[in-house]
């Protein structure tokens, strides 16, 4: 991945997940902070390497695991990128 596309991903992600959530009614306070943490996380690591963008997806993983798409859902792409991004965060 180039510069940035992590943290672009996580934002397209965020963006998704709060529009799909306030739609369906099931935007609460926690989603909705844990969609704040993400995208100021995401926006501040931006313009920094893949590698260190890697390292600050761990502060904000239990957000992303919240938010995730449930795996029988029709955003299973979208689930699959950001379990993916997390693995590799992992490694």
């Amino acid at each position: 991945m180039s510069p940035g596309k992590v943290a672009v991903t996580l934002l397209r992600f965020v963006k998704s997940r709060e529009k799909a959530l306030r739609i369906g009614g099931a935007l609460s306070l926690t989603k909705a902070e844990a969609c704040k943490k993400v995208s100021n996380v995401a926006q501040y690591f931006r313009d920094k390497s893949e590698p260190v963008q890697l390292r600050a997806i761990r502060q904000v993983e239990p957000e992303l695991r919240m938010l995730l798409p449930h795996e029988k859902s029709r955003f299973q792409k979208q689930r699959k990128t950001i379990l993916d991004i997390l693995n590799q965060c992992h490694d």
